[in-house]
């Protein structure tokens, strides 16, 4: 088992926003939701965590929530986010991702592996770190 640290930060942005952690055992709802946390937003949206690419595009492949109405058939689809463990992602040290969050906001975020460490503990997703002011939710 490993414990993965991931940086956050605004699509296109400079500055992180927040350092979080979680094992590798977690799903990718569980990042979505340490992600919410670290940010200090309302988790009530549609979000999906895309692999390739760029939202809408031709070549996005992503792992979307349950709640998105998807073509489980389509080729952009890897998988529900909700049944996807962080295990299966095959990440590597300076990866990065784009977590889409809230359709209608259009709210996109950098998601970078900064460490994997192995652990024998079993550890709860946390949210590390936050750095400075963090986006509004609600524009």
């Amino acid at each position: 088992m490993n414990v993965i640290t991931f940086k956050i930060r605004l699509f296109h942005g400079k500055r992180d926003l927040a350092l979080v952690s979680l094992s590798d055992r977690h799903d990718l709802r569980n990042l979505n939701d340490i992600i919410q946390e670290a940010l200090r937003w309302d988790n009530g949206h549609l979000y999906e965590f895309i692999m390739e690419g760029k939202p809408y595009s031709p070549g996005c492949r992503s792992y979307p929530c349950k709640g998105e109405e998807c073509e489980t058939d389509d080729p952009s689809f890897l998988g529900f986010a909700e049944q996807t463990k962080i295990s299966q992602l095959g990440l590597a040290p300076k990866q990065k991702f784009t977590y889409h969050f809230d359709y209608g906001d259009e709210h996109l975020f950098e998601v970078e592996v900064s460490e994997i460490k192995p652990t024998l503990k079993k550890s709860n997703p946390v949210v590390l770190k936050r750095y400075g002011k963090m986006p509004v939710q609600y524009r």
